[in-house]
C-alpha cells in the first residue's frame, strides 16, 4: 500500500522519498519535506520510491516484483 502525505502533497516529477509507517504501508513525501525530516528512526525507515510516469502514481518496494 502506498500512500501520498498530505503534508507536502507531492505530484509526479518531484523529487520523492518514502517511509515505512507504522499503519500504512509506504508514505511519500517531497524529499525537502520538513514533516518527512523529522519522522523519529527515519534512517531504518526509508525506502527508495519513485514515480511511474506512465500512470502518474508513485512506486515503491514490492511492486513489480522488486
Amino acid at each position: 500500500m502506498v500512500t501520498i502525505a498530505k503534508c507536502c502533497c507531492p505530484q509526479p516529477g518531484e523529487p520523492i522519498v518514502g517511509y515505512v509507517s507504522r499503519n500504512r504501508g509506504v508514505t511519500i513525501h517531497l524529499a525537502s519535506c520538513l514533516t518527512f525530516l523529522r519522522i523519529p528512526d527515519i534512517a531504518h525507515r526509508t525506502v527508495e520510491v519513485k514515480w511511474d510516469m506512465e500512470k502518474n502514481e508513485a512506486e515503491g518496494p514490492g511492486k513489480n516484483g522488486n
